[in-house]
């Protein structure tokens, strides 16, 4: 693991930060996950925008990072030298008085991790169940700003990890499937996927958008008790990319198990070939 610290030096260990960062005094941060297949960035700009966006949204100052952000993950990517890996971007409010007041803060920070993943190889099902805790509204802490605040997904794992589980698939405040802890999801029922929509109030994710674009999905909302329904379930994320699910368990403990993934495993096959596909557009960062 290598680090970048608010400096913009390169350092071996994590970087310290100020106690009075509003970052770390209230979550008041915001954050992406990008991935480095082959020694080149998969979908940048898409993270890029979704950064400015919740930037945006918590009124974060993001001028000078327009120019700055990519030239220093670069850096740290060639640095690392490692062709397969992901990056972490944080960036906090920055250091203020002890007070909510965010206009006590200084400059906004900014910190990158990162570490070796290679690509995944085959496909390995989890188990997840449906946590008490339910996903944020979008009109109290909107889930669709990527920010460091996650208590009410800590929560839901420490849930799922006490019951025994891999993740929690939470459920909306009307009792539909929304998304899990750091993932989105999708589902096949009769031959048709179906996601989540945004409305909901989950994370514009950058594989969902790329799964969206190229697969004939509809955006529904569904209730847990249609979980009988689904013939096929699994997770979208950056780290994730498709992960199956192999069992979930609903609200009253009543357990649904999947043992074929084949749908799966061919989106998961029409996702490599679109990566691929995008990877000739970047440039290369680290010799294979």
């Amino acid at each position: 693991m290598l680090f970048l610290n608010q400096k913009g030096e390169i350092v071996a260990d994590p970087p310290n930060l100020s106690i009075l960062d509003h970052g770390f005094l209230f979550g008041d941060s915001i954050y992406e996950v990008v991935r480095i297949y082959q020694g080149r960035f998969f979908a940048w700009q898409e993270h890029f925008d979704r950064l400015e966006r919740s930037a945006g949204r918590l009124k974060f100052s993001f001028e000078g990072l327009r120019t700055n952000l990519r030239p220093q993950a670069e850096k740290l990517v060639k640095a690392f030298a490692k062709p397969e890996a992901a990056l972490r971007i944080i960036i906090t409010r920055g250091e203020g008085i002890l007070h909510i007041n965010p206009t006590t803060c200084k400059s906004p920070q900014v910190f990158m991790a990162i570490w070796e993943l290679p690509a995944q190889e085959t496909l390995k099902p989890f188990r997840v169940m449906i946590p008490s805790v339910r996903r944020n509204h979008p009109r109290t802490l909107d889930p669709a700003i990527k920010s460091g605040n996650y208590l009410n997904s800590v929560m839901a794992y420490h849930e799922a990890l006490d019951a025994g589980y891999e993740d929690a698939l939470f459920l909306s405040l009307d009792d539909s499937l929304c998304e899990l802890t750091t993932s989105n999801i999708a589902w096949i029922s009769k031959s048709t996927l179906y996601t989540p929509p945004l409305e909901m109030g989950i994370l514009k994710g950058v594989t969902r958008e790329h799964f969206l674009r190229v697969e004939n999905v509809k955006e529904e909302a569904w209730s847990w008790e249609r979980l009988g329904e689904i013939d096929e379930i699994f997770a979208l994320s950056t780290l994730k990319e498709l992960l199956p699910i192999q069992e979930l368990r609903d609200l009253i403990g009543r357990s649904y198990y999947w043992k074929e993934f084949h749908g799966t495993m061919e989106l998961q096959a029409s996702f490599r070939d679109q990566l691929k596909n995008s990877l000739r557009s970047e440039k290369e960062l680290v010799k294979i």
